[in-house]
């Protein structure tokens, strides 16, 4: 057997063998990485310090790819934990829009309030600190008799 490998980094990476007829053989990097993040209520006048958000579903779903026809993968979804805690397991490479929801609820990415999705150009690493701000409020009613 004689292999010519192109050790160019990237996704895909060429791999010709000259044997039976074979022109050339693809490996595509199926890596994976991490994002992790919180959901949480800020802290405020009412609340000492920050509180996690439990039972919100966070999902990433993947840009469009401009070079396939090919519709994007199905979104990959979790949800928090009981300290608001989320981790999402993605393919490296994947440009990445992620966001919060919860009935009822009304989210912002810790970054930027006025934003409510956090996008992500290309991943090509683990990443944490991926945050969004539970800004629900409520408004109670009491009466005294």
């Amino acid at each position: 057997h004689e292999f010519q490998f192109n050790s160019e980094t990237m996704d895909c990476a060429p791999l010709t063998v000259h044997h039976l007829g074979v022109k050339s053989v693809m490996f595509k990097d199926i890596s994976e990485f991490t994002v992790e993040g919180n959901v949480y209520f800020p802290a405020s006048a009412h609340i000492a310090s920050q509180c996690g958000s439990v039972g919100v579903t966070v999902c990433a779903r993947s840009a469009p790819d401009p070079l396939s026809s090919s519709p994007p993968p199905p979104p990959v979804c979790a949800n928090t934990d009981a300290a608001g805690a989320y981790s999402l397991s993605l393919a490296h490479g994947s440009e990445l829009y992620i966001s919060s929801s919860l009935n009822n609820h009304t989210f912002t990415t810790s970054v930027d309030g006025s934003k409510t999705e956090i996008h992500i150009p290309s991943l090509a690493q683990s990443i944490t600190g991926q945050d969004f701000v539970d800004t629900t409020t409520v408004v109670a009613g009491i009466s005294l008799y």
